[in-house]
């Protein structure tokens, strides 16, 4: 008897971590972010997300003084695109907003997401214009200042990344550290 109810409490334990890696669809209107159009800058000036060719956009807020979250995540986004066929590659444009706007310029932006791929997009605005997108989408962020002042700080931020359309409506949230297998069956099943 104490076999089987350990052995249950097991199998509730694992199912559990389980669907924390699964994508989460996006249904119950409590968990949905608002999403929607933004205008920020990009490299090239200012950039839409209604001007995106592709059907689909993968945004995902952070900054590129990140040590860990942001390159992890946007180095397996850029792998799970690369699995799968160009054809279906196409449908899909990474869009990484910094929320560092001090240090993130546009000339750092754009040789920070080249190392990860040709198919990431890198935006920054104004503190205000963020705020207001990062408002849009449920981000959370925030600077960890050191008493100095200096420009050596952090950023905790908000670690899923957001599917959506064209429109700017969140399709699916993806949360940090989903396997590569996840990822490609994600972007494969909203083609």
């Amino acid at each position: 008897m104490k076999k089987a109810v350990i052995i249950s409490f097991v199998i509730v334990v694992l199912f559990g971590i389980f669907l924390e890696f699964m994508p989460k669809k996006v249904t119950d209107q409590y968990q949905v972010p608002r999403g929607g159009e933004f205008t920020l800058v990009g490299h090239d000036g200012p950039f839409s997300l209604s001007s995106v060719k592709s059907k689909y956009a993968i945004v995902y807020f952070g900054y590129t003084f990140c040590p860990d979250i942001c390159p992890t995540t946007l180095n397996n986004l850029s792998h799970a695109l690369n699995k799968l066929t160009p054809e279906e590659k196409k449908q899909f444009t990474v869009i990484f907003i910094s929320v560092d706007p001090q240090r993130d310029t546009q000339a750092r932006l754009k040789t920070y997401v080249e190392f990860f791929g040709k198919n990431i997009v890198a935006l920054t605005g104004t503190e205000k214009k963020l705020k207001e997108i990062a408002d849009q989408y449920g981000v959370k962020y925030e600077r960890h200042i050191p008493e100095d002042g200096g420009d050596d700080y952090s950023v905790d931020h908000s670690t899923e990344a957001f599917l959506v359309n064209k429109k700017g409506e969140v399709l699916e949230l993806i949360p940090h550290g989903m396997i590569q297998k996840n990822l490609i069956d994600l972007f494969k099943r909203n083609l």
